[in-house]
């Protein structure tokens, strides 16, 4: 009704301080975010079909089944919106007084090379952190040193739902370009990307988990430019 107060975006850094956390889990104001989103790509009405579908379901199976048709696949696409701000109230609506998100957390950023890192298991005094399942995810920002090709491997944990994507940000400015990186039946694959320094001024690695087994799954990744 007052679509420029948008008072819920007072709450979005509460949201995106769990990322690596299940979807489901996070009861903050700021997951309006995830209606938003669920709105501008799956139709305004889908809010009403999920409420009714929930009558007879939990509330996850109802968006599962009404929203996504069954999968939990699209959790991916979410994964990346979180990280770019994905849904209009922050790409091409007007401009607020409220200021933009601030506490997505970056997992680690990389301007040196190469590189290879291993997420292991949390131990009682520390959490790793790592993604969980039904939609947790990370963000492993790289930025160039000079320009080169960058290639990106990828291997989590077996017999879980991974999905992992690379975000590029162009260099002159413009919406970012989504690669997927293809996993085996092990989860473990790579990408190669070209102009990282001269098209791409930074390349972000995104891990997530779409199925609902897992917790603060561990796996490696590394980089390299050439």
């Amino acid at each position: 009704m007052y679509d420029g107060i948008n008072d819920w975006h007072w709450y979005i850094n509460r949201f995106f301080a769990g990322a690596d956390l299940p979807l489901f889990s996070r009861f903050v104001y700021g997951a309006a975010y995830f209606q938003n989103w669920l709105s501008e790509n799956y139709g305004v009405d889908i809010q009403r079909q999920i409420w009714l579908a929930a009558r007879t379901n939990t509330t996850a199976d109802a968006i599962r089944t009404t929203a996504f048709g069954g999968t939990w696949e699209p959790l991916r696409n979410f994964a990346v919106a979180e990280y770019t701000l994905g849904i209009s109230d922050f790409t091409t609506d007007g401009p607020t007084v409220i200021p933009l998100p601030t506490a997505l957390p970056i997992r680690a950023e990389h301007d040196t090379y190469p590189v290879s890192v291993v997420v292991g298991p949390s131990t009682k005094k520390v959490a790793n952190e790592a993604p969980w399942a039904l939609g947790g995810a990370n963000y492993v920002e790289f930025t160039p040193a000079g320009g080169g090709t960058l290639t990106l491997p990828f291997d989590g944990a077996d017999g879980f739902d991974w999905r992992a994507m690379a975000v590029a940000t162009p260099k002159n400015g413009g919406a970012p370009t989504t690669f997927s990186i293809v996993l085996d039946a092990t989860s473990a694959g790579s990408i190669t990307i070209t102009g990282f320094g001269t098209r791409w001024s930074k390349v972000t690695l995104v891990p997530t988990i779409v199925g609902t087994d897992g917790s603060a799954v561990t796996y490696a990744y590394g980089a390299t430019v050439n």
